[in-house]
């Protein structure tokens, strides 16, 4: 039970801690909201970054941590909720410009990012990286 608990604080903290770092970039530099790429402005990216880095971080440290399946099943929880949320909001039709990309990448990066990470983990531990298992010698 502490590792479900865990596993979804864990998450939440990452997309939270993501929309307090583009609060607090845009109310130290404002100005960051005029600078635009194909008409999105430059803290969108940022933020993007910051989730599926974060995430990442989420899954890879959660996986080294508490390997267990309802550890992998309980951070999917929270990104799940965070893109079921961000699509059922009412918006304008999706299009094929920047805007629509940002959106969608802000909304899957939490669980690209738990995924990724948990991956990375996995494939660490499972060709030779760091373990639990001390050598023991003679």
């Amino acid at each position: 039970m502490k590792i479900a608990l865990l596993s979804v604080l864990a998450s939440a903290a990452a997309i939270v801690l993501g929309a307090l770092m583009q609060l607090a970039l845009t109310a130290l530099w404002p100005q960051v909201q005029s600078i635009t790429i194909r008409h999105v402005s430059l803290d969108s990216y940022v933020v993007v970054a910051t989730l599926l880095l974060l995430s990442f971080t989420v899954g890879w440290s959660l996986r080294r941590r508490a390997p267990t399946r309802i550890g992998f099943w309980a951070s999917f929880l929270v990104p799940l909720g965070w893109l079921a949320a961000m699509v059922a909001t009412p918006h304008s039709e999706f299009g094929l410009d920047a805007l629509t990309v940002v959106f969608l990448a802000g909304a899957t990066s939490p669980l690209l990012g738990v995924v990724l990470g948990w991956a990375v983990a996995e494939s660490a531990q499972a060709h030779g990286g760091p373990s639990n298992n001390r050598w023991r010698g003679p």
